[in-house]
C-alpha cells in the first residue's frame, strides 16, 4: 500500500523526463530492476525513456548518497540497492525507491509487469 501512495505522488508526465535504475553488479534486486526497465522501453517505446546505470558496489553507495542529496534527503533514506530516481534535463526531480517501487510503478502507472 504504501507503494501506491508513493506512485501517485510521481509525476511522470514531465517532459524530458528520464528513469533512472541505479545498482550494482551481481545484486539480484537491481538486475531484476533492469530487466523490466529494458521490456518497459521495449513495450512503451518512445513514451518513457530510460537510462540503467550499473556499477561497483561502492560506487553505487558514493552515487546514492549524492543523488539522494540532491533530492533533498539524507544518506540514510534509501539504502539498498538499485535506487530508481527520474531526472528531467540532468536534474534529479523524484525518487520512485528501489525495485518493488519501480515494479508496482510500472504496474500501475504503464501496464507493464515482469
Amino acid at each position: 500500500f504504501v507503494y501506491y501512495f508513493k506512485i501517485s505522488t510521481i509525476n511522470m508526465s514531465a517532459k524530458d523526463q528520464i528513469i533512472h535504475i541505479t545498482g550494482f553488479h551481481n545484486c539480484p534486486h537491481f538486475e531484476r530492476a533492469a530487466e523490466l526497465a529494458k521490456k518497459l522501453k521495449e513495450e512503451k517505446g518512445d513514451e518513457v525513456e530510460i537510462k540503467i546505470e550499473e556499477t561497483d558496489r561502492d560506487t553505487f553507495h558514493e552515487n546514492r548518497k549524492k543523488t539522494l542529496a540532491k533530492l533533498g534527503h539524507n544518506e540514510d533514506y534509501h539504502k539498498t540497492c538499485p535506487l530508481v530516481f527520474t531526472t528531467v534535463r540532468n536534474v534529479p526531480q523524484q525518487i520512485i525507491g528501489g525495485a518493488d517501487a519501480f515494479t508496482n510503478l510500472c504496474k500501475v502507472e504503464y501496464h507493464v509487469g515482469i
